[in-house]
Parts: C-alpha cells; sequence; structure tokens
C-alpha cells in the first residue's frame, strides 16, 4: 500500500510539472537564429505584441541617490505593466532635448521628465504634438509647473506612482521666438530648420532652443522677474532652495523701469507700455502658495498676460503684495491702478513685443538674455501630461 501510494505521488508530480512546463513554454516569446536562410523563409512569422515602454529622463544632479532612483522607477515600472524602463541622464551639454528626441523616435509608451522645470519644459517642446503622454518628476527647485498641475513636490514616491499609472490629460504648451527689429518689422531671427539642439545665443544664457525656438510650460518674463532670474546664484540655489530667487528680486526690485511695445493676437496697433516687468502666463501659481495670476491655467488655451509696474518703491511693492495675496485668498482678477503701482491683465493666444531698449527676458525660470524683440504663441492642447486631477480642478487651490 505504501508502495502504491509513493508511486502515485510521484506519478503526480511529474504530470503536474510537464503541465506547467507546458504552460510556460507556451507563454514564452522565443527567438532563435535559424540556421540557413532556406529555414528561415520556412519557419512560421509571428507578430510581435507591442511592448509597453517607459523612458525616464533625469537629470543626475537633482535625484540624489542615483541607484535608489532607478531602483523605485523600475519598481513602478513594473507595477503598472511596463515591459521595459529605458533611462537616459541629461548633461550640460544637452539638457534634455536629445534625450527626449530619441524617445520620441523609439515611439516610447511614457515619457517621464525628472528635474527643474527647465529639463521639463525642454522634454515638453520635443514631444510637442506627438501624443505621447509626458510625465513629470518634480525634483528641481521651484518646481514651478509640478505645483501648477497639483503634483506633490515632497513625495518622490507618490509622484512617482502617478507618473507610471496615471492618466495623461491635454495641456497647453507655450513657445517664445527670439525676433529682429527692422523698421518696426517683427520677423523670425534666422534659424536651423530642424529639431537639433542649438546653443543658447547668448553668454549669460542657460536657455536652449529647438529650431530657433524656446518652449516654456509656466512663464515667460521681460523685465525684472528676467533680471532676479539671471542673478540668481546656483549655489545659493542649492542652500536654500526657492528662497535664493527672493534673494535676486529684492536686489533688483528698485531698477529702472522698462519700456515696450505690445501686439495681442491679430491687433492692427501696438501699445507702448512703461513699466517693470511683463508677463506671459499659461500657469499662475509660485512657491509658497502664491497665485500671481489665478486665471491662467495650463489647458484653457490663452495666455495670460500680465503688465505690472511700480513708481513708488517700497511703497508699491508692499501694494503688489498685498493684491497678490487678496487674489489668492478669493478676490477677483481686475486691473488695478493705485498711485505707487498698477496691474494690468489681458489674454491672448499670441504677442509681439519689442524692447526699447533689449531687456532681459526669462522663460521658465531660465535667463534668455537681453532681448529686443520676440513673439510668443500658445499651441492649445499641444501635450499629454500625466496630472492626478482632472483639469477644470488645475490651478484651483491658492
Amino acid at each position: 500500500m505504501d508502495l502504491f501510494l509513493d508511486v502515485m505521488f510521484w506519478a503526480i508530480v511529474i504530470v503536474a510539472g510537464l503541465v506547467v512546463f507546458g504552460v510556460a513554454w507556451w507563454g514564452l516569446e522565443i527567438t532563435e537564429v535559424p540556421d540557413s536562410p532556406a529555414e528561415a523563409s520556412s519557419a512560421p512569422s509571428r507578430t510581435p505584441s507591442p511592448q509597453r515602454t517607459a523612458w525616464v529622463i533625469y537629470n543626475p544632479l537633482k535625484v540624489g541617490d542615483e541607484q535608489q532612483f532607478r531602483n523605485l522607477c523600475t519598481k513602478f515600472a513594473s507595477l503598472a505593466k511596463y515591459d521595459t524602463c529605458t533611462f537616459v541622464t541629461t548633461s550640460e551639454h544637452d539638457p534634455g532635448i536629445g534625450q527626449a528626441r530619441a524617445a520620441r523616435s523609439a515611439n516610447a509608451t511614457r515619457v517621464i521628465a525628472a528635474g527643474g522645470d527647465g529639463t521639463i519644459r525642454l522634454v515638453a517642446g520635443i514631444l510637442d504634438g506627438s501624443g505621447i503622454p509626458l510625465a513629470i518628476l518634480p525634483v528641481g527647485t521651484a518646481n514651478l509647473y509640478a505645483r501648477n498641475i497639483n503634483l506633490p513636490t515632497d513625495d518622490l514616491e507618490s509622484a512617482m506612482r502617478i507618473a507610471f499609472s496615471g492618466t495623461p490629460r491635454p495641456m497647453d504648451l507655450a513657445w517664445l521666438t527670439i525676433m529682429e527689429d527692422q523698421e518696426d518689422a517683427l520677423t523670425p531671427s534666422p534659424a536651423t530648420p530642424s529639431t537639433e539642439l542649438q546653443r543658447p545665443l547668448y553668454p549669460e544664457s542657460r536657455s536652449y532652443s529647438i529650431s530657433g525656438r524656446h518652449p516654456f510650460l509656466v512663464m515667460a518674463g521681460v523685465g525684472f522677474d528676467a533680471k532676479m532670474m539671471a542673478d540668481t546664484s546656483s549655489d545659493l540655489k542649492k542652500q536654500i532652495g526657492w528662497g535664493a530667487y527672493v534673494a535676486a528680486g529684492i536686489k533688483n526690485a528698485f531698477g529702472e523701469r522698462l519700456h515696450v511695445r505690445v501686439r495681442l493676437d491679430d491687433a492692427d496697433h501696438s501699445s507702448d507700455i512703461f513699466l517693470r516687468t511683463l508677463l506671459f502666463a499659461n500657469c499662475g501659481r509660485l512657491p509658497g502658495g502664491l497665485n500671481l495670476i489665478p486665471n491662467a491655467k495650463p489647458d484653457d488655451g490663452q495666455l495670460d498676460v500680465l503688465a505690472l509696474d511700480i513708481r513708488n518703491g517700497l511703497l508699491g511693492w508692499v501694494n503688489v503684495f498685498n493684491r497678490v495675496i487678496a487674489q489668492g485668498i478669493g478676490f477677483s482678477r481686475r486691473d488695478v491702478k493705485m498711485d505707487s503701482a498698477s496691474i494690468k491683465f489681458r489674454q491672448a493666444r499670441e504677442a509681439t513685443v519689442q524692447c526699447l531698449p533689449a531687456h532681459d527676458v526669462q522663460l521658465d525660470g531660465d535667463p534668455v538674455g537681453k532681448v529686443k524683440a520676440l513673439k510668443v504663441e500658445l499651441a492649445h492642447h499641444a501635450l499629454q501630461v500625466v496630472a492626478p486631477k482632472p483639469t477644470s480642478n488645475l490651478n484651483a487651490q491658492a
């Protein structure tokens, strides 16, 4: 009896093993190298199922422990059922453009950009119109775009969970083109007609262009804010974070007023304006909970234009700050004119600006340099951005 039971036990084990092995063999995708061309032509063809590929483009100076970062990405990619997770690092010579182009050429299922606002906007510029979802891991200093689409900026694992498994939503992308001012006619500066990486146009610039155009996701600014970005110390940013921008702002708060000539959309005339700063915003939220332009939303098809003038030193800045706080707690946005300051709001799909003379320009915190004339345009729903909430809720919080 014992012998019979032993025989039956081993028979069941063997049969079960054969079944498991057969199932595993049937499910594997096996590629064999044929011995001859004839054998290759007679072999039955199988159409491989499309693989889900996640490309992670990251700034190695921003992610901390690089191996731990890669391990976390691999973990969340596996949980999201991706077949492969490709890692590509940015560099001083190519801060995201070439890497994003490679991901687009490979028809990546999803691109995850990990870095600051500068890295994010360059990757977004290459993905413009591709339909490839762009996910964001905010590991920069200010992380303005991430804040504006309600991504967690202080919990990397939560951001990863959203990045690999979240739902992409249509978002806008803005472009700035540096122009040449020729007898009041604004024409684009010469540019190579390709998507090749182009070096900054000015020695002090940290902004790279794509076919002569500069993408941005948050704000482009002329004047005070651009000068502030240009004067922000990289070492101080490492020490105190976005507070470094505050220090540079105080330094430049009492500079000269600017003279600009602005034309919005297809208006038949330009407006001459004297101001401290001119902003073109796709988003309006700043660090610290400040909502500079509450109506600016990253998916509404409009650029929000803000013209800010300070005429009475410290008192003017205090009045402006109080106004920003008031907007943040729900007061309506409208033009404000005070003895010491003025704030004007407009909306447009595109704008041209002449600077008299050339002024500093910035894009999402990256200085472009001194520019004499520029054009700003908005590409509505040009991106598919992975965001944690429906677009109707974006920027709803102060």
